[in-house]
């Protein structure tokens, strides 16, 4: 549906002979594809609503077979132009070799109305705001309204993803949704669901004493881009988050279980802390647009 991405090269590649006992890493990027299912669904299932009865099948599903909007970051697989990745059939083997590592994309909730990873979500939201504070439930509901295009970003990755990759991501996102407005690759009764006016975005936080202000308390975010996205933000309510989930995801069955190949180190995802919630953090288009072309500079900054 899509032209590929990737490969994109990360700041991995850069510097290869800076230090001799340094570890170099390649990050590429690519578009969303089904045999990354089972590293999504992951991702997701130890992800910012892991405690959540949500379907992640469903929404892993609804991920990767989005491949107009969305993209996917790996590493490990074989270098372009190397004598492996000439040989034929080369491909398939690189893909298995290569670790996805995070991804972000953007889902519309209208768009995706009747799946049950959406209405559970969407409950849940609703839910949650009502009990945030005077006002926030009516906030919400404009922000799924009819009248409105809402997106929900959803970002997972790795704790040790290199924070440069960021701002790339998040330009890619906007990127993809211009092309998806317009390309004829796209089916002409999709593309009204690609000109969004709203976005949401859920954001791992923790009560602090100094931080961000969200509903009336001072929060830390587990990430640095979601500070400066919470200064934009119309909408702005947390909850704590429950328990962990057991390992081994939803419980909805899915696809079955996949033997992993390596350890996922660096996920950073453990039981949840007493003190930590999940921020509900909602945006204009116009608001996402700008926060993301100065995001580069505020993580440089150290003030995202």
């Amino acid at each position: 549906m899509k032209r590929k991405k990737g490969p994109e090269k990360g700041p991995g590649n850069q510097e290869r002979e800076k230090q001799a006992d340094t570890f170099q890493v390649d990050f590429e990027f690519y578009d969303p594809e089904e045999s990354d299912f089972h590293s999504v669904r992951e991702l997701l299932c130890t992800g910012v609503l892991r405690s959540a009865d949500l379907d992640f099948s469903g929404l892993a599903d609804s991920i990767v077979e989005q491949v107009n909007i969305g993209t996917t970051v790996k590493s490990g697989g074989e270098e372009e132009g190397s004598e492996k990745s000439e040989n034929e059939g080369a491909g398939e083997d690189e893909d298995e070799d290569a670790a996805l590592c995070g991804f972000l994309t953007c889902l519309n909730l209208h768009q995706f109305s009747e799946k049950d990873w959406r209405k559970g979500l969407v409950s849940l939201l609703e839910t949650k705001a009502q009990s945030a504070g005077i006002g926030v439930s009516e906030k919400l509901k404009k922000f799924v309204s009819a009248d409105t295009q809402p997106g929900l970003l959803v970002s997972e990755r790795f704790v040790n993803l290199p924070l440069e990759l960021v701002p790339m991501l998040h330009k890619a996102v906007l990127e993809d949704i211009r092309w998806s407005q317009s390309t004829e690759h796209c089916p002409s009764e999709e593309r009204p669901f690609y000109f969004f006016t709203h976005f949401l975005l859920l954001a791992r936080c923790h009560a602090a004493e100094t931080g961000s202000p969200v509903d009336g308390r001072t929060v830390a975010f587990a990430r640095p881009e979601d500070e400066a996205f919470a200064r934009t933000a119309s909408l702005a309510f947390s909850f704590p988050l429950g328990k962990g989930q057991k390992a081994g995801g939803d419980g909805r069955g899915g696809r079955g279980p996949k033997k992993r190949r390596r350890p996922a180190q660096g996920s950073g995802v453990d039981a949840a802390a007493p003190s930590e919630r999940v921020a509900v953090l909602g945006f204009t288009r116009a608001a996402y647009e700008k926060a993301v072309a100065g995001l580069r500079k505020a993580l440089e900054s150290g003030k995202g």
